[in-house]
């Protein structure tokens, strides 16, 4: 997804894809417009899916939201096939990539207006992503390829794919993803004004339908999940940032696996300032307003002032990440 003021091509071919916007494949000749999911699973001559439909697990790549990754990249593909010979049934799934990085001095602290654009996309396509693998279940059993069990989906991921997947198993609501991004007196747009609401209707499994599966499980590996800045107390004990997940439903806040590395530069590993971001404050990276959801017009554009904190805190690796849940799924 390339952006008005991005300086360079990515990798699309402009003299072959004349409309950016509508574009979210590397992979010519497919249908430049769609995003696809591979699936790996046990073929129906060694497993009988009638009598024992399978587990599933959705695995989202990492490339932190750059440009053109592939979704289904080696370490992907890995993961899917050793789920698969254990009995899953496994998706490898892309979504929208694209974004700006703030170009300044303080680039490693400062988030762009087109760095939560991506995080947002991500929750919309991979919610769209699993409404169409079951509403195809409900169809036709995927062409009679395979059966999965509805009752037993895992969502995982690597990097940003990580982050994408704690999003879609615990945002149990869009005004939860929605508090994680500035609101009406931060921005000219709210999110959900620029890019419609998470469970908008740009997929073949619409959210009008019971597609949605309860989430089982989730594999972090190296992401984190954003809280809103307004749950951190200060203590690192994760009290306060649990509040944001309470809820009295017991299948709400599925169990959660998280790697990380200590000496991870990208994806900090300890529960410090290095996990806290601002706003860009200059052009282009506080504001867009390209490939706006159809029929907006005007401009998400970030009002806070230099120093000001996001309205999100990134909690990014397993011991942030277990302090915080282990309060919640004990």
């Amino acid at each position: 997804m390339l952006y008005a003021d991005d300086p360079g091509l990515g990798c699309f071919d402009t003299t072959v894809i004349s409309d950016s916007c509508s574009n979210t494949s590397k992979h010519p000749p497919d249908d430049l417009s769609a995003l696809r999911y591979k699936v790996s699973y046990p073929k129906k001559t060694i497993h009988n899916y009638e009598t024992a439909p399978l587990p599933v697990i959705f695995l989202f790549h990492p490339g932190g939201y750059k440009e053109c990754p592939p979704f289904d990249d080696d370490f992907m593909t890995l993961l899917c096939r050793e789920f698969a010979r254990k009995g899953f049934v496994c998706c490898t799934v892309g979504y929208r990539t694209g974004k700006l990085e703030d170009e300044s001095a303080n680039h490693l602290i400062n988030q762009t207006a087109q760095q939560q654009f991506a995080i947002y996309r991500g929750q919309q396509d991979g919610r769209g992503a699993i409404r169409s693998f079951f509403k195809r279940q409900a169809e036709d059993n995927h062409g009679g390829r395979f059966i999965v069990n509805a009752d037993q989906c895992f969502v995982g991921g690597a990097s940003a794919g990580a982050a994408l997947a704690m999003g879609l198993a615990y945002y149990r609501t869009a005004s939860m993803i929605n508090m994680v991004f500035p609101s009406a007196s931060n921005s000219d747009l709210t999110i959900q004004e620029a890019l419609g609401a998470v469970t908008e209707d740009y997929y073949y499994g619409e959210p009008t339908g019971s597609y949605f599966p309860v989430i089982r499980g989730v594999l972090n590996c190296w992401g984190g999940i954003l809280i809103p800045e307004s749950y951190d107390d200060g203590n690192d004990n994760g009290a306060s940032e649990s509040v944001f997940f309470s809820t009295a439903n017991a299948l709400a806040n599925p169990p959660v696996i998280g790697f990380a590395g200590a000496l991870d530069d990208t994806v900090d590993y300890l529960d410090d300032d290095q996990q806290y971001k601002i706003f860009s404050t200059t052009v282009p990276w506080k504001k867009e307003n390209f490939c706006l959801k159809d029929g907006i017009s005007g401009t998400y554009k970030i009002k806070k002032q230099v120093g000001d904190p996001l309205p999100y805190i990134p909690r990014n690796a397993a011991p942030s990440i277990y302090t915080i849940f282990c309060r919640q799924l004990i």
